[in-house]
């Protein structure tokens, strides 16, 4: 009897033990800390991010210096033709060397989009993959190349650009769907849902609450103390999935050379959001679990289509038509 107790108590704490090292793992230090430093609006530069937005949306100026300037450096390398008739426009994220993924999506989702509805690839710069690219451009006309250096932690890039491209080059649209390549996106349900639901100053997509950074720097989500101080994200969006009104895609491009930039894009934008009191919404169809996954019909985005055979296959599951 003495003996079966000492092996359910060395049990425990062999469990124990794994839990705290799987912890410490994915937290590192913080996770060793018994208070925890909530997010500050205040404390997260500038501070009057508000008020700088509201400036120069009513004048055209403002007496504050941008923080981000190396958002000046980087050009668009191909651009793309926005007619005035679209609606909806939908900024995918791609790695530069994702070509299967993009055709896989010119093949499925992609085609079911009308004159209403504008999909577009945003990719970054690599040297490896520019002939073959500059072929795919020419061929389809969807792509939109910045002069960034692709790659993960220039996610940040792409999502900043892409809503300067928006402003830019598309503003007549009235909503816009931010996205990643390994999205599945029911456009129809995600225009149904646009003209009846989405206003000024809201943003729609799965809500993350209660997260915190990461330290550990072997971790692909790594942010330093330095670029982040604190140990709880505010409430955010995850990125590959955020539908909004193009008037939110306006104020938070003006925000965004005022914000102190971080790597990761998703948390970035909730934060510049929140700074100017633009409303974080959750919808669960955009799905993030597996069991919504498979409802292709009913959700307006889905995750974990990292191989075109899956985007495929949830074509095929997709049972109202091919088109809008």
């Amino acid at each position: 009897m003495m003996l079966r107790t000492t092996l359910v108590k060395k049990k425990k704490y062999i469990v124990l033990l794994v839990c705290f090292s799987y912890l410490y793992f994915q937290y590192g230090n913080s996770f060793l800390s018994w208070h925890s430093t909530s997010f500050s609006l205040h404390e997260y530069p500038l501070d009057n991010v508000l008020d700088i937005v509201e400036s120069i949306q009513a004048t055209g100026n403002t007496t504050a210096n941008p923080i981000n300037n190396d958002l000046d450096y980087y050009s668009i390398i191909y651009n793309i033709h926005c007619s005035d008739q679209v609606d909806l426009v939908i900024m995918v994220k791609s790695y530069v060397g994702n070509f299967l993924q993009r055709m896989a999506i010119r093949s499925t989702w992609g085609k079911s989009a009308n004159s209403r509805v504008k999909v577009c690839f945003v990719t970054g710069y690599s040297e490896l993959y520019e002939d073959i690219l500059r072929l795919e451009y020419l061929k389809y006309k969807d792509i939109i190349q910045f002069s960034f250096f692709d790659r993960y932690r220039n996610n940040i890039y792409k999502t900043i650009m892409s809503y300067k491209w928006i402003v830019k080059h598309c503003s007549s649209s009235r909503f816009v769907f931010f996205s990643d390549d390994d999205f599945y996106v029911n456009i129809q349900n995600i225009l149904q849902f646009s003209y009846h639901n989405v206003i000024n100053n809201t943003m729609y997509g799965h809500q993350q609450l209660y997260s915190r950074p990461i330290r550990n720097q072997r971790s692909k989500w790594y942010i330093s103390e330095e670029q982040y101080p604190f140990d709880m994200f505010p409430t955010f969006l995850s990125g590959g999935a955020i539908l909004t009104h193009i008037s939110v895609v306006r104020r938070l491009h003006i925000a965004f050379p005022y914000v102190k930039i971080i790597d990761l894009d998703d948390v970035y934008v909730a934060i510049v959001a929140h700074k100017l009191n633009i409303t974080l919404l959750n919808n669960k169809r955009f799905a993030i679990e597996e069991k919504k996954r498979t409802d292709v019909d009913n959700i307006m985005s889905s995750h974990e289509y990292k191989m075109p055979a899956d985007l495929f296959q949830a074509w095929k599951n997709y049972s109202r038509g091919n088109v809008i």
